[in-house]
């Protein structure tokens, strides 16, 4: 396999995750597996057989980072069995939960690296990047105008999808201003735009939603230029300050009265 057609098993996951989330596939058990994780774990695999023959390479500047954190948990896991608890009663089924938990937090830092690794030309990050903006518009008309098509990409286009696809958006506005299209350029103004306001002005109680997503913009945009951080940084210090009152009463009285700030309580 070449770059391209594990560039094209990339773009297959994305759509996977965010369109056909609502089909999975049983397990047995009360836990199904999305058609995402399957495809992610096959393309993991075959690209891990090809790294293991010198057929492909990986990228170096984020190598170390992922073999350090899939050691740790490794390390973790093991660690778990060897301090358990002899008196404490663990139901049969949770030694197979750790286990495909481990399997989930190794695979995701390897797609990171097979994606840093394999997606190379700049066609194919266009394309990735046309997907979430793409993707993040639907989601968005589905949710703010209820329509039909919501119970098909409302369960892969939660949490912090709102981030990546307005990430998208900054992103072609930012640093692709002058060689994205028009339609491009109007569709990545238009999500930005109404993300913010959908998720921070009109549903605010959700923190998960606006907040990876304001963290997002800001820091693409000191990336982009200290000038442009700069500026995003006070005008994002003016609205805080001019809104102070409605923001606390929204975000924290909102949250405390819901019960979403007394998760250490209840963990205890």
């Amino acid at each position: 396999m070449t770059n391209d057609n594990f560039s094209r098993g990339v773009l297959g996951i994305v759509l996977l995750a965010t369109c056909v989330n609502f089909f999975t596939l049983p397990t047995g058990r009360d836990s199904r597996i999305v058609l995402s994780l399957v495809l992610g774990s096959v393309l993991a695999f075959i690209w891990l057989l090809y790294l293991l023959r010198g057929r492909l390479y990986s990228d170096r500047t984020i190598a170390a980072p992922v073999a350090a954190f899939i050691a740790a948990n490794a390390f973790s896991w093991l660690w778990s069995k060897l301090t358990a608890d002899a008196l404490l009663w663990i139901w049969p089924s949770f030694p197979m939960v750790q286990v495909a938990a481990l399997l989930v937090n190794v695979l995701l830092p390897l797609l990171m690296l097979l994606t840093a690794s394999v997606v190379r030309a700049s066609i194919w990050r266009e394309r990735l990047v046309t997907i979430l903006i793409i993707v993040g518009l639907v989601s968005l008309a589905s949710r703010m105008f209820n329509l039909p098509i919501a119970v098909a990409i409302d369960n892969g286009t939660r949490g912090l999808f709102v981030a990546w696809s307005t990430g998208a958006a900054a992103l072609v506005l930012l640093f692709r201003w002058r060689e994205a299209s028009l339609w491009l350029r109007s569709a990545a103004a238009l999500l930005l735009a109404g993300n913010v306001l959908h998720y921070f002005f009109v549903h605010r109680l959700w923190m998960s939603g606006w907040l990876p997503m304001f963290v997002a913009l800001f820091c693409l945009a000191w990336l982009r230029s200290p000038r442009i951080g700069i500026t995003v940084t006070i005008l994002g210090a003016v609205v805080v300050v001019w809104f102070a009152q409605n923001l606390y009463e929204t975000i924290v009285v909102d949250n405390e009265r819901e019960g979403a700030l007394q998760r250490l309580e209840l963990w205890s």
